[in-house]
């Protein structure tokens, strides 16, 4: 479980080969310990980002994410993005693979990945 206390910064960024934005995440040094582990035991497994019980994002874990930096694409729109980033920086941000109570809003092909 990783909370939005050890999450340093979350930022919009665009893919130049998709021209799609991404969510850009970095975070503090105990984050990044618990988001390595996390990351290097549930490689294709989902990463469910909670919010007041609401999953709102879940991507798949493509590999293991050392150093505390990642990248989470998928085809978002800016709004849904920036949002994203948004709810990083200030919410709720406990962590768990393959699934999560409450409703899904998150894209289905988006995707964790190193920065």
């Amino acid at each position: 479980r990783v909370h939005c206390a050890e999450v340093n910064d979350a930022s919009v960024a665009w893919d130049p080969n998709t021209q799609f934005p991404y969510v850009a995440l970095e975070f503090k040094p105990r984050g990044a310990n618990l988001f390595c582990t996390l990351t290097r035991e549930n490689v294709g497994k989902r990463f469910a980002i909670v919010l007041d019980e609401e999953v709102i994002s879940a991507p798949v874990i493509q590999d293991h994410i050392p150093g505390g930096s990642g990248i989470i694409t998928g085809n978002f729109s800016i709004e849904e993005s920036t949002n994203l980033a948004v709810l990083l920086r200030a919410g709720a941000l406990p962590a768990g693979s393959e699934g999560g109570a409450g409703r899904r809003r998150d894209r289905s092909h988006a995707d964790l990945r190193r920065g």
